[in-house]
């Protein structure tokens, strides 16, 4: 995999405004596909974990509108060419520890709950637009999964790939058609509402799960 085919990757999705046009969905704050960091360290790592998510968040709330600027604006920049893929992820890396309600908890549920390392972990979206209802019909997921989610599995080829939230569990076996050697865990999704108790137990469920296939790796 060189980055070369994964910058071509981000700037096909960050073109694409298909399900606007149709008007399957309406634009967020920010109006543009949301290419998810990966870090530096992830390519040479023995675990290559993938953090898979439904969607971005629509980003309505006004503090989440005035984070979101700077956001959007590089963004842009990328698509443009103004900055590049390593600058993109620089700024992501930054900007994902205020990600989460209270700000945080998104990359607290990840890197501390899995006790996994940032740098060594890749990040990714089903739907890589947001909608600004939320909603995320099925068309724009499977054409989304189809269109751009599918070849960046297989570019960065993970070995365990975490499905969180419940609501794209039912993508686990197209998924596995793409990367057959993959463990593949189905978890909660960092918003969830089961509870401190619940997390924790499902938290060290996956774990266990990551550090089994670690060791037979």
């Amino acid at each position: 995999m060189t980055l070369a085919a994964l910058d071509r990757l981000f700037k096909k999705a960050i073109s694409c405004r298909k399900c606007f046009e149709e008007s399957i969905c309406l634009s967020a704050a920010i109006d543009i596909a949301q290419p998810r960091f990966i870090g530096s360290d992830y390519w040479n790592s023995p675990k290559r974990i993938l953090i898979l998510l439904l969607n971005p968040g629509a980003g309505n709330l006004k503090t989440k509108r005035q984070s979101n600027i700077p956001f959007k604006r590089i963004l842009y920049d990328y698509r443009a060419n103004r900055v590049g893929l390593s600058e993109l992820f620089k700024f992501e890396k930054e900007h994902m520890q205020s990600w989460g309600t209270p700000p945080g908890k998104y990359l607290a549920f990840y890197t501390e709950g899995l006790s996994i390392k940032l740098t060594e972990t890749a990040f990714a979206n089903i739907a890589w637009c947001a909608d600004s209802r939320n909603q995320y019909p099925k068309k724009m997921l499977l054409r989304c999964f189809d269109n751009h989610t599918r070849e960046l599995i297989t570019l960065i080829n993970p070995q365990i790939i975490i499905l969180s939230g419940h609501s794209l569990h039912c993508f686990e076996h197209a998924i596995k058609a793409i990367s057959s050697s993959a463990m593949i865990i189905k978890t909660l999704h960092y918003a969830h509402r089961g509870g401190k108790k619940k997390e924790r137990t499902e938290l060290n469920r996956v774990r266990q799960l990551i550090n089994k296939k670690t060791a037979n790796t």
